[in-house]
C-alpha cells in the first residue's frame, strides 16, 4: 500500500495534470482530445512516479494507492482513473475526521470506478454513523478496512451479517484496544459474521 506524500513534488505534478484534465469541457472534438492529451501525460507521469521513484513492477506486484478524497474530488476523479490506468489495482480512500466518510463517498462517486477497485479505509473505530451506513457504502466498494474495539464491533457485525454485496472486509486489530482474553472471540465473532466460521 502506498502513501504518497503530499510534498512530494513528483505527486504533485500528477494532480496538477490531472486537474488540468478536469477542467478542459467535453463539448467540442478540440477539448475533447486537449482532455486525451492530458489524461494521456497524467498516466505517464503516474506510470513513472510507480516505476521509476518508486521501483515497482505492477505487472507482478498488486499496488494499493491511497489516495486524498479532496484531491479526487477536486479533480472530478481523474486522479483515481490516472493511477488506475498506469497499473495501479486498487485505489485506497481514507476516512478521516467527523467529515471524513461524507468525503470518501463523494470521491468514490465521482470516480465512477469499479467498485471491485476501491478500497475504504476506516482509520477510527466504526461509530454509530458508520455502522447506519455501511450497508449502503458496501454497496459502492469492494473492501471496507476497519480497525476494531471490543466495544465498536456489535453494531457492525450485526450489520454486516445482512450484507447482499461480495464486499470484503478487513478488520485491524491491536493489543491497544483489544484485550487478549477477548482476542478470540472479537476474531470468532467476525468469522461467524462473515460466513467463514466452519466450527
Amino acid at each position: 500500500r502506498i502513501h504518497p506524500q503530499a510534498d512530494d513534488n513528483s505527486y504533485q505534478q500528477i494532480v496538477s495534470k490531472c486537474m488540468q484534465q478536469s477542467q478542459v469541457p467535453e463539448d467540442t472534438k478540440e477539448n475533447k482530445q486537449t482532455r486525451k492529451k492530458y489524461m494521456k501525460q497524467g498516466v505517464q507521469l503516474a506510470s513513472d512516479f510507480l516505476t521509476l521513484q518508486l521501483n515497482l513492477d505492477v505487472s507482478i506486484v498488486d499496488v494499493e494507492m491511497v489516495l486524498s478524497a479532496a484531491n479526487i474530488v477536486e479533480s472530478d476523479g481523474c486522479l483515481a482513473c490516472c493511477f488506475l490506468d498506469a497499473g495501479c489495482q486498487y485505489i485506497v480512500v481514507q476516512v478521516q475526521g467527523e467529515e471524513g466518510l461524507t468525503q470518501a463517498m463523494e470521491a468514490i462517486e465521482v470516480s465512477r470506478l469499479p467498485r471491485e477497485r476501491i478500497v475504504l479505509d476506516y482509520q477510527l473505530p466504526p461509530d454509530q454513523k458508520f455502522n447506519q451506513q455501511v450497508t449502503d457504502v458496501s454497496t459502492q466498494v469492494g473492501t471496507i478496512c476497519v480497525k476494531m474495539s471490543e466495544g465498536s464491533c456489535s453494531d457492525l457485525l450485526q450489520k454486516m451479517s445482512t450484507w447482499e454485496q461480495k464486499t470484503k472486509l478487513v478488520v485491524e486489530l491491536s493489543n491497544d484496544t483489544v484485550q487478549s482474553a477477548g482476542l478470540n472471540e472479537l476474531v470468532s465473532s467476525v468469522s461467524k459474521a462473515m460466513g467463514e466460521d466452519k466450527g
